[in-house]
């Protein structure tokens, strides 16, 4: 069976208020029938420094890895962000070689550039 194909995913956005800012957190949820089987965390903070989402976390449950659900989450928070808000999303890496693998393959499809800032690995997906 191709996990891929049974696949939905669903966005659940939430409001939020830290040090007097107001953002907003898009969750992106992978389930396989009921079973939640992975996350993608995006938090978007509009102000005069930062107007773009940013990838905060991304988890796929061990026994589902490889099946290409991280990148489906992405791409489908790429898709969202590009329509309902007309902003690419970005992502920041800590040492986080699986999702470096994550952004490879979408930079390989076009659907992702990476540059340095201040010597650390930046991807911007469109």
């Amino acid at each position: 069976m191709d996990v891929q194909d049974n696949l939905e995913v669903r966005v659940e956005i939430l409001d939020e208020v830290t040090a007097g800012k107001e953002w907003q957190r898009f969750m992106f949820y992978a389930y396989l029938g009921e079973e939640r089987i992975g996350k993608l965390d995006v938090s978007y903070i509009e102000s005069q420094y930062l107007n773009s989402p940013f990838i905060f976390s991304m988890r796929v449950e061990p026994e589902y890895r490889g099946n290409g659900i991280a990148g489906l989450l992405v791409e489908n928070a790429i898709d969202y962000f590009r329509v309902n808000h007309r902003t690419n999303l970005s992502s920041g890496m800590s040492n986080n070689r699986e999702a470096e693998r994550v952004y490879e393959k979408l930079t390989d499809k076009g659907r992702a550039c990476e540059t340095l800032v201040n010597d650390r690995k930046v991807w911007i997906f469109k």
